[in-house]
């Protein structure tokens, strides 16, 4: 993600969260997002923060496999995910996937299922 964007900020904590989400969300997990300056703007009750990034590596990825599975066909247990090999790795996605896993098996009865990524 490039470039730099210049807008007011009254809440610099959820600031430094939506920057690393939007990384994270690109495949960029090890992103390394600080506060480098926060400018005070009394007139307009807001602070103006500078954050400097460093994004780091970015994670692919590069197989989904299932292990275990007996009651559904691999094909179908992929066409429930949204992660796809090749994509960029989006550890929200995972947990999407989990859970459109676990209401997969529910849905069809299987109450114990217990899945691990």
């Amino acid at each position: 993600m490039r470039g730099a964007s210049t807008r007011p900020c009254r809440r610099p904590r959820a600031a430094l969260r939506s920057v690393k989400r939007a990384y994270d969300e690109r495949g960029y997990t090890k992103a390394v997002i600080e506060v480098r300056r926060i400018e005070e703007d009394k007139e307009r009750r807001a602070l103006d923060i500078v954050l400097g990034v460093e994004e780091g590596p970015r994670s692919m990825v590069r197989r989904v496999a299932f292990d275990g599975n007996r009651r559904f066909e691999t094909e179908e247990l992929m066409g429930a995910l949204t992660l796809d090999e090749g994509s960029p790795y989006d550890p929200a996605k995972l947990t999407e996937d989990r859970n459109a896993l676990l209401n997969l098996y529910r849905g069809k009865g299987y109450q114990d299922v217990e899945i691990a990524v």
